[in-house]
């Protein structure tokens, strides 16, 4: 969970045709007025100066608002290096480990579930223990790092590396393609594991370690672990360090 505007940028990748179509759609509901600059180092400026429709997307946002887009929890665009539109709205809303929260009504000040998101951050933490020599290369042995895990350092998975854990491609059997809500899916039962290392670890060999990718969430959760005992803090701690606090992202948990 996350509260910051730039983030929202950069997780929602918004196109403006949607919008445009929904021009056809009246709706008063919304009126345009351009998003005010915060402390957050984002410019800003107005759809008119940017080229853009803003009857047309004042009322795409209007339609949003009318629930004809599903539920949508915010909506910003940025052209040119601008945030030229920022918007929030009212929804039902749900955050993974805790269940649902009902209907939220959503602001620039509203920490989010970031979902997935959160692998970006934790891979560029990897990179960034690299950098500082906390890790000593991306081609280690994940095993280096987990040193109360390396009973499970069997056949092909004595070659996993910290790369292929970056790229998705430990060659372990593993099925996250399936609803969340099913138990068999292998990040829910991770979730419930007394150990998800050792879970995500003890998972039959399917391929050679970096020849295919396969979605993994036990990858990033192990990428965590190491983060940890590479840098003595953990992996919340360390990401807040290095780039939360240098962004000014204060509020998050």
């Amino acid at each position: 969970m996350i509260q910051s505007r730039i983030l929202q940028v950069a997780s929602l990748m918004v196109t403006v045709s949607f919008l445009i179509e929904a021009g056809m759609a009246q709706t008063d509901r919304y009126t345009y007025s351009a998003p005010v600059r915060a402390k957050d180092g984002l410019k800003t400026g107005t759809l008119k100066d940017a080229g853009l429709d803003e009857q047309a997307i004042a009322t795409g946002t209007g339609k949003i608002i009318s629930g004809g887009f599903g539920n949508v929890h915010s909506l910003l665009i940025v052209r040119d290096g601008k945030l030229v539109h920022e918007a929030y709205f009212k929804g039902e809303d749900v955050q993974r480990g805790k269940g649902k929260l009902g209907v939220v009504q959503h602001g620039q000040d509203t920490l989010h579930d970031m979902r997935s998101v959160s692998k970006t951050f934790v891979g560029a933490a990897v990179l960034a223990a690299h950098s500082k020599g906390k890790i000593k290369s991306l081609d280690a042995s994940i095993f280096d790092y987990l040193p109360d895990h390396k009973v499970l350092a069997e056949g092909h998975k004595k070659e996993i590396t910290i790369r292929h854990l970056l790229t998705m491609a430990a060659g372990l059997d593993w099925n996250e393609q399936m609803s969340y809500m099913d138990p068999a899916n292998d990040e829910t039962r991770m979730d419930a594991a007394p150990d998800a290392i050792a879970f995500f670890l003890s998972k039959p060999e399917k391929q050679k370690p970096g020849s295919t990718f396969n979605y993994t969430g036990g990858a990033t959760e192990t990428l965590a672990a190491i983060i940890k005992n590479a840098t003595g803090k953990s992996a919340d701690t360390f990401i807040a360090d290095e780039f939360f606090k240098p962004l000014g992202i204060t509020s998050f948990e």
